[in-house]
């Protein structure tokens, strides 16, 4: 197995995957793609983030939607 990012991946080594959903988006007049996170949104954001952070856990590779919401949980949360 290969990839770009990773190099030569033993099989033998453990795997995570971690999936991450965005926080609480706000439900304003636009598209579904352009809302943005509720206030409340931003700080469990924050919150999942250090708990993440704490965790020990080390990413390789993160994949991340467009929308307005996915990126702003992401932002607050690495």
């Amino acid at each position: 197995m290969f990839h770009a990012k990773l190099g030569r991946m033993s099989v033998a080594e453990p795997r995570r995957i971690v999936l991450f959903r965005h926080a609480k988006a706000d439900w304003p007049q636009v598209a579904d793609h352009e809302r943005p996170l509720a206030d409340r949104g931003r700080k469990d954001a924050a919150v999942a983030g250090r708990k993440l952070a704490d965790s020990g856990i080390a990413f390789d590779l993160a994949l991340c939607s467009t929308s307005t919401r996915t990126r702003e949980t992401w932002k607050l949360a690495v």
